[in-house]
Order: C-alpha cells, then sequence, then structure tokens
C-alpha cells in the first residue's frame, strides 16, 4: 500500500515515482488532515460555548465558522509554504533542478504520519471534554478562565498528544527529506539541512507553545 510504503521506506517510494508525480494523492492527504482538525476544533468549541452565558451563545456560529475556515486553510496554507521554502532552500542552496510542482507533491506525502497525528489529537480530545468531562468556568471571571488554561495546558493526557504531535512531525521531515532529495537530485545530506532549517523553526515553536 502506497501509505505504508511512503512511511516505511520512503526512499523507495519516491524513487519508484520520480516524474511520475501527481498532485492529487497529495491534495487528498492534506484535505484527510484538514478534515481531522476541523473535528478536533469543533469538539473544542462545543465545550467552551458551554461557558458563555446565553447572550453571547450567538458568537458560536462566528466560532464555528472560525474554526472551519481556519482548520481547512491552515492545513492548505502551510503545505503550501513548506513546499515552497522547501523547493526555494534546495534551489538557493544546492541549485536544485526539480520543479515546484513535484515539490509539493513530495511535501503532501510527507504529511501522511500527521493523519495519524490527528486521529491521536482527535481521541484525545474527544475522551477529556466529552468522556472524561471538564467544567469550564464563566468567562466574566478572568482569572478563573486563565487558571482553567493553565490546568489544559498541562492535562497529562493533552500532554501526550502535544508529545506526538511532535513526534509525528519528525516523521514527517524524515520522509520529506528523502522526497526532496528526489525530486530535486540533490544528496541525501543536502536535503536533511534544506528540510531540517524550516522543520527545527517549525518544531521550536510546537515546544514553545508546549512548555
Amino acid at each position: 500500500m502506497s501509505m505504508i510504503d511512503v512511511i516505511t521506506n520512503p526512499q523507495a517510494f519516491f524513487a519508484r515515482r520520480d516524474g511520475d508525480l501527481s498532485l492529487v494523492p497529495a491534495v487528498g492527504i492534506v484535505l484527510l488532515i484538514a478534515l481531522i482538525n476541523v473535528g478536533t476544533g469543533y469538539l473544542t468549541i462545543q465545550v467552551t460555548m458551554s461557558a458563555l452565558s446565553a447572550s453571547a451563545q450567538g458568537f458560536q456560529t462566528i466560532a464555528l465558522v472560525t474554526t472551519v475556515i481556519g482548520g481547512l486553510f491552515g492545513v492548505f496554507v502551510a503545505w503550501l509554504f513548506f513546499g515552497g521554502l522547501f523547493h526555494l532552500l534546495a534551489s538557493v542552496l544546492y541549485d536544485g533542478d526539480g520543479s515546484f510542482t513535484d515539490t509539493l507533491a513530495v511535501t503532501g506525502w510527507g504529511n501522511v504520519p500527521k493523519i495519524f497525528g490527528g486521529i491521536i489529537a482527535f481521541g484525545v480530545t474527544y475522551y477529556v471534554f466529552a468522556i472524561q468531562g471538564v467544567t469550564i468556568p464563566s468567562f466574566s471571571d478572568p482569572q478563573a478562565i486563565q487558571q482553567y488554561a493553565e490546568s489544559m495546558k498541562h492535562h497529562p493526557l493533552l500532554m501526550v498528544s502535544s508529545v506526538a504531535a511532535i513526534a509525528f512531525k519528525l516523521w514527517s521531515g524524515f520522509i520529506w527529506t528523502f522526497g526532496v532529495s528526489t525530486v530535486q537530485d540533490i544528496e541525501v545530506r543536502e536535503a536533511a539541512v534544506v528540510v531540517g532549517i524550516p522543520l527545527a523553526i517549525s518544531v521550536l515553536y510546537s515546544v514553545y507553545q508546549f512548555v
């Protein structure tokens, strides 16, 4: 199966498809991640809205629309952003001669591990908020809200989900390295630098949010 191959042996996977990469599977992978993120955001919004007063419930529609738009477009923007950076860095640093379209395709394929990360995040969110249950203080009490936010930030299951997200991001970096090496016709160690620069910044930002 293609998805199993790309996460277990990305070098062979991309070598077999060199010159025959399509954006269609990549778009499908990114769309699936976006939909999972939207589902996770929806669960969070539903619980958050319960803490609002009746007069503020109309805000729920705005929050849901924002969550859907952010969940869908945010993932696609990130895909284009990382693909563009990989293409630019490969071209500038190592005279890579691959097409931007092929670079986008391998960037999309490299997001496969994030599907698993998204599923874990959705499952953890559902368990914590829908099954285990949490009590959100009234939004009219800023201090209570701040304490609640801190407690959620350090919730054991949510912390595990955050660590898993970083791990899957690194796994994506492993896949991207072989993909960029193949389509840009550069050495694997060179592709590791190309991928490593934006990936390191992304991981550090995730760690900063985590702590």
